[in-house]
């Protein structure tokens, strides 16, 4: 058993419920417990990485000041620990708002959460 398909496979099951992509997320687990590993592999490809969201997310921010903040941020020119919570608490909080209407976003919040706490010490 490949301990990545695996944790890949259920984080698409828990993530994916209740979303469009819903049934390749259910066809991925099948294909994984009946033992067609190469097969589950492919159908999780046609799901949406947290990247590829974190990037549509950004693109629909464009034209607001959260936007120019985050690229500051990704450009390294973010000027304090402080800045960046901010920026990243925003970020968290359009994902929720996004979620709303594309349940999808959900694995998002977890993953900005992360680099929330990460930063905190240093405030």
């Amino acid at each position: 058993m490949n301990r990545e398909l695996f944790d890949r496979v259920v984080a698409a099951e828990k993530g994916f419920v209740n979303t469009q992509y819903e049934s390749t997320a259910k066809k991925a687990w099948s294909l994984y417990e009946d033992g067609h590993f190469d097969k589950a592999h492919e159908a999780l490809k046609g799901l949406p990485s947290p990247e590829q969201l974190l990037r549509n997310l950004i693109e629909k921010l464009k034209g607001k000041s959260v936007y120019k903040t985050l690229k500051r941020v990704n450009e390294g020119k973010a000027t304090s620990p402080a800045e960046m919570v901010k920026a990243l608490s925003s970020l968290l909080t359009h994902a929720m708002i996004e979620y709303e209407d594309h349940p999808e976003y959900r694995v998002l919040a977890p993953i900005i959460h992360e680099k929330i706490a990460e930063l905190l010490p240093a405030l």
